[in-house]
């Protein structure tokens, strides 16, 4: 087993605030087991493995340091719930037979990455780089992939924040992966983040009852290296109501981050009750560019789709039903919203299909209905055409 493998970190236990219609602030999401029983025809749905929790090593976190780099370590539902906070600092596959659940010890470890100024408790964390006294450092990468999992955050509170999944430093995918009760009470809990020089892809998860943000990925606006992500045909739902502390945003791309955002259902994403405190967003991006969003249907959210502080991002074929706002533009240019349905015809939210306070900005075939305002355009030099009831 190498130094890193054998490793156990135990010594130690973006992100929008809102954006507040009107303003914008920021707050700152060993060897190898010898049996190889999925190879020999072990238990069903284990072909393929190279280590079997709990059938080779009785919790998750121990068949993760048995396993050799590049292994698969496969969790079966019938040992589980695993109550335990698993951590992966080296290249393999960590894959879900028949649903197993991992949920939220009771004081897990807390973790500091330079990518982000706060400290985060994790469920499953998965890293590259140097851990050293709940500091993780370096520019080392590993190649990740989750799946098949449930992750259970039992619905505390973290001392500071608390993540289902985090990366950093990772190349990989998190699919088939349902995350919820992250806890909403107070604190910023978040279901899927990436940060780092991550290359992730976020496919098929389901993510409820968080209080921050769903699924993101963040830079830390240009001293570090950016995650790109794929976040695509993910359910993101998010648990509070409205006036919880913090408002929760479904998706997020910020602060220098780049990806893709396509085809998720994502609900759910209430803070304010009225256009002047309507804080929440379905799906944000947050000061970094080039982000394409598309084919996404956003349901009950403060804001439907919104871009703030960027330039360069596109909205295409996505539909919003009930918001208080369907699309907001916030001191953004040469951004696109094309071919967008935003309708709040069941609901008495709706206060301004689009809200535009950018320069340059292109706002063409829309659909809107439903909303006292279809279009207030605050900007300058923006295109704005062929929008339609």
């Amino acid at each position: 087993m190498s130094n890193e493998s054998s490793r156990r970190l135990v010594d130690r236990r973006s992100v929008l605030k809102g954006v507040g219609l009107s303003g914008l602030t920021v707050a700152g999401l060993g060897g190898t087991a010898s049996a190889r029983p999925g190879r020999g025809g072990g238990p069903p749905g284990t072909k393929g493995c190279d280590v079997v929790v709990p059938d080779d090593e009785p919790t998750v976190q121990a068949g993760v340091d048995a396993a050799s780099t590049g292994d698969t370590v496969c969790v079966r539902g019938s040992g589980g719930p695993y109550v335990e906070q698993v951590v992966v600092d080296t290249s393999l596959h960590l894959r879900g037979v028949d649903d197993p659940t991992i949920r939220a010890p009771s004081s897990p470890a807390a973790f500091a990455v330079p990518e982000s100024g706060n400290e985060w408790e994790p469920v499953v964390f998965a890293y590259g780089g140097t851990e050293s006294g709940g500091v993780v450092t370096g520019s080392d990468a590993v190649t990740v992939t989750v799946s098949g999992l449930e992750i259970d955050g039992d619905d505390r509170q973290p001392d500071d924040r608390s993540v289902g999944v985090l990366v950093r430093n990772v190349s990989g995918s998190v699919s088939d992966t349902t995350v919820r009760n992250m806890g909403v009470g107070g604190k910023e809990t978040f279901g899927v983040i990436a940060y780092g020089d991550s290359s992730v892809t976020v496919r098929g998860n389901e993510v409820r009852e968080y209080e921050r943000t769903g699924i993101g990925a963040n830079g830390d606006s240009g001293t570090h290296p950016a995650p790109t992500v794929d976040v695509v045909g993910n359910t993101v739902e998010a648990g509070g109501g409205v006036g919880e502390a913090w408002g929760p945003n479904g998706i997020q791309i910020g602060f220098g981050a780049d990806g893709t955002v396509r085809d998720n259902l994502v609900a759910d994403n209430r803070y304010g009750d009225s256009y002047d405190s309507a804080t929440s967003a379905g799906v944000l991006v947050f000061a970094s560019s080039g982000v394409a969003v598309r084919g996404n249907d956003v349901r009950n959210s403060d804001i439907g789709v919104a871009s703030a502080a960027a330039e360069n991002n596109r909205f295409v074929r996505n539909r919003v039903d009930e918001a208080i706002v369907g699309a907001y533009l916030a001191s953004v240019n040469n951004n696109k919203l094309v071919n967008n349905e935003l309708r709040d015809e069941n609901s008495d939210l709706g206060a301004v299909g689009v809200l535009n306070v950018g320069e340059n900005n292109k706002l063409i075939s829309n659909t809107i209905a439903g909303f006292d305002t279809d279009i207030q355009d605050v900007g300058s030099d923006s295109k704005v055409h062929a929008n339609r009831p």
